[in-house]
């Protein structure tokens, strides 16, 4: 009997490894060109995510200052 000769090749048991190569480079190339945009955006909803903290610390301030003028020295009110 004649033994199968094995030789080495770029899609064993049916992967294209050569395809998944080109799709890695192909993603990795998308990060690059759109990193910057991605990052413009990321500052942008920081910015938004602070401002909105910063209101609703605003806001629960001045509803402590409200009820406090409210209330007598007490507490009643």
């Amino acid at each position: 009997m004649e033994e199968a000769a094995h030789e080495p090749s770029l899609s064993p048991n049916g992967v294209p490894w050569l395809y998944a190569l080109f799709y890695m480079l192909f993603i990795f190339f998308l990060f690059v060109m759109f990193s910057p945009v991605l990052l413009e955006i990321d500052q942008h909803v920081k910015k938004f995510l602070l401002k909105c903290r910063f209101t609703l610390h605003n806001i629960v301030h001045k509803d402590k200052e409200n009820d406090d003028l409210k209330t007598d020295h007490l507490g009643r009110p």
